[in-house]
């Protein structure tokens, strides 16, 4: 659920996603509760990720960094202080990691984990310093059940398994071996229409509505 403790998890999140591993049970699936080493991914994203940030946003940074919003500022600025030793090194690390994972999944069809480990966050706010009732250094972590496998080009997407509390919906990652983008369709296909009821709308209040750039201080990224 939470790849070895790595990902900070909410309760309604772990409820929806056990929910759903006893749907694909019912369904005649073998289940099993297993996760692969993952103590490196957080080095192997660091590095992997700096270099992507630099490579797409520096040239926009130098020219534009007065109208960027102080979230990128605060990721274009992290990842400068990543240099070229750190980002090698993750790429090596992500070699090693893409075997282990490789080697986990001889052993089955395909896992599934939470799209995220949180539902939404509002936009007009700081990012939450909880998830559930856990204080969590850094709450982007709640991504890296997506970055554990976008690092690998495994084929994996996400479907719809519930609602939290507060009727915001909840994801499902389905994750398959190389190149058996079939199976992971298949799952996905097969569990959606087992469960209709996780396919609609999350309820909201249309009067409420704004423009997203209202929740900004500054007018964000200028794509010149």
């Amino acid at each position: 659920i939470n790849m070895g403790g790595l990902v900070p998890v909410s309760p309604d999140v772990e409820a929806a996603v056990r929910a759903a591993a006893n749907g694909f049970a019912s369904l005649g699936c073998v289940v099993e509760e297993d996760c692969f080493d993952t103590t490196d991914l957080t080095a192997i994203i660091r590095g992997t990720r700096s270099f992507g940030m630099i490579a797409r946003y520096i040239d926009r940074y130098e020219a534009h960094g007065a109208e960027m919003t102080a979230p990128l500022l605060n990721q274009i600025k992290g990842a400068m202080e990543v240099d070229v030793r750190e980002v090698t090194n993750a790429e090596r690390l992500r070699s090693d990691y893409w075997h282990r994972v490789r080697r986990f999944l001889l052993r089955y069809d395909y896992m599934i984990t939470p799209a995220v480990g949180d539902t939404a966050f509002r936009l007009d706010a700081p990012l939450p310093g909880h998830v559930g009732e856990a204080a969590v250094a850094r709450y982007y972590d709640i991504f890296l059940t997506a970055y554990a496998f976008s690092v690998t080009g495994l084929p994996a997407m996400s479907v719809p398994c519930g609602f939290d509390q507060n009727g915001l919906p909840i994801g499902l990652q389905i994750v398959g071996p190389r190149l058996r983008e079939d199976l992971v369709l298949g799952a996905a296909s097969t569990f959606s229409r087992a469960h209709p009821q996780h396919v609609r709308r999350a309820a909201a209040n249309i009067d409420a509505v704004r423009p997203v750039a209202d929740a900004f201080s500054s007018p964000g990224l200028v794509m010149r």
